[in-house]
């Protein structure tokens, strides 16, 4: 749902989170925007309490999962393997090669193609290569590229450790013995994208609730269905890829050069779209005759 992780709605030129890609800066400033109700003579606990101890819960969830799983690759795992620092620049380039899709509601839906170094990573590489590969990837873009620091940074990374060693479990239960190539890998692979997802969604959720002192639940519920969908896509294509990898590697540039086409060209209409949407609701706004405030204006 990479990012493609829940979509929090915003003011006209915020943006919306996505399960995968993480909590953006514009969605952090966007918290606690809403007018809140305090008892009088109460005071409400910090926010970055709870954030804390829901970071710490999830470092401790990944630990243990960590160290039950073990540091053994897969049986069946894919060959030739690939050494774990080629995945770093696309586990950078999937946080910072993203797409904002507008939606009638004045925001943006955040896709990436997460799926695909996380599916290259569970078929190749043992649990930790992969983690390190997946946070050092990450992390640098994060930090160099989101300017990201502090609670935002910590609790990105906390999430994206946990979504590793799930995504792990996950897709060895799966696959068993069979072969990453094999249909039942790529059953494997997706069970894994999708249950990573919307755990990354509800962690989100969760944290963006802890801010607002209030969750909605519908934005999450249309988050899910909508992230599932991108999820299924991009986890095909990266089965796709897998498959090319270790059957006919050679046509893999042809591959690439298509999605890059597809990718640029559909940044552009994106940027049309966006271009022609303001113009004409600024038409619209500038054409529409003034009305008299009503009784319950301010």
């Amino acid at each position: 749902m990479d990012l493609v992780r829940v979509d929090k709605p915003g003011p006209v030129g915020s943006e919306l989170v996505t399960g995968g890609v993480g909590i953006s800066g514009m969605a952090w400033r966007h918290v606690g925007r809403q007018r809140r109700v305090v008892t009088p003579g109460k005071r409400l606990p910090s926010p970055d309490v709870g954030i804390a101890l829901l970071v710490a819960t999830v470092l401790a969830v990944t630990v243990g999962l960590f160290v039950a799983l073990g540091d053994q690759q897969t049986a069946s795992v894919a060959e030739p393997g690939i050494p774990w620092w080629l995945l770093l620049p696309l586990f950078a380039l999937a946080e910072v090669a993203v797409l904002h899709v507008p939606t009638s509601r004045g925001g943006a839906h955040t896709h990436s193609l997460r799926e695909l170094p996380n599916v290259l990573g569970l078929a190749f590489l043992a649990p930790t290569a992969y983690l390190l590969a997946h946070l050092a990837g990450t992390g640098a873009a994060l930090l160099l590229h989101r300017r990201q620091r502090g609670t935002k940074l910590a609790f990105n990374l906390a999430l994206f450790s946990l979504e590793v060693v799930v995504g792990i479990t996950a897709y060895r239960l799966v696959l068993g013995d069979a072969s990453p190539v094999d249909p039942r890998g790529w059953l494997a692979a997706l069970t894994a994208t999708l249950l990573t997802d919307v755990l990354s969604a509800l962690l989100i959720a969760g944290v963006i609730a802890l801010h607002e002192r209030e969750l909605d639940r519908s934005v999450l519920a249309q988050t899910l269905t909508r992230g599932s969908l991108a999820v299924v896509a991009n986890t095909a294509l990266a089965c796709l890829v897998v498959v090319l990898l270790v059957l006919e590697s050679s046509v893999l540039p042809l591959l690439v050069v298509v999605l890059l086409v597809l990718f640029v060209t559909y940044r552009a209409y994106l940027v049309l779209w966006g271009d022609t949407h303001g113009y004409i609701s600024c038409t619209a706004s500038c054409r529409r005759p003034p009305t008299s405030p009503g009784p319950r204006s301010w």
